[in-house]
């Protein structure tokens, strides 16, 4: 199945998301809990266009410490991506997008793939992973987090995960961001979250 396109974003539609946005974050950024009445039928009007109940009075106090308005509009504007079958070159191009430029359309991908492989932590394995990886060799520790995850459900994967952990803090020439990655995943798996 080929890899469906990313959209593109309707502007008249990016223009008002973006306005409504700057009235949600103007209110809830400083307090969530805000009874500003036009702030709030804003987030409605959002979550109406968008059909996304998370944007919410909540997501526009946290907007600010990770985009903008603008940012949030774009990606509002692509939609919610529809789930496929992506083989493994198609889920290593999504990942070169995803690296190669981030922004709207690169967190688009990055919702794709979490739709299609919610058990695998594909934040984790792109961002946070346990050693450098090529997109390719990325795709298949997705791959092999979906055959894990069918297989033994969301154990097998979280045994996976922290039998990775484990090999780098057994490696002594482990990069210190591998080794802050280990610590917490052997520290949140030993405190039982």
């Amino acid at each position: 199945m080929p890899l469906p396109p990313i959209p593109k974003a309707n502007q008249e539609l990016v223009e008002r998301l973006t306005r409504l946005a700057i009235t949600a974050v103007n209110a809830f950024w400083p307090d969530p809990n805000s009874t500003d009445v036009v702030a709030k039928q804003a987030v409605a009007e959002i979550q109406r266009l968008t059909g996304v109940s998370d944007y919410d009075e909540f997501y526009f106090h946290a907007l600010m410490g990770w985009g903008s308005p603008e940012d949030f509009a774009v990606r509002a504007a692509l939609g919610i991506p529809a789930g496929t079958d992506l083989d493994r070159d198609d889920i290593a191009a999504l990942i070169e997008k995803i690296t190669a430029s981030p922004g709207p359309e690169a967190d688009y991908c990055r919702d794709l793939l979490d739709r299609i492989f919610p058990y695998a932590a594909v934040s984790d394995v792109i961002y946070w992973p346990d050693r450098e990886r090529t997109s390719e060799e990325s795709a298949d520790e997705i791959i092999l987090r979906k055959q894990l995850f069918a297989s033994g459900g969301i154990d097998a994967v979280t045994l996976h995960i922290v039998s990775l952990a484990n090999g780098v803090m057994a490696d002594p020439n482990a990069p210190l961001w591998a080794q802050a990655w280990a610590e917490g995943i052997v520290g949140k798996n030993r405190d039982g979250h």
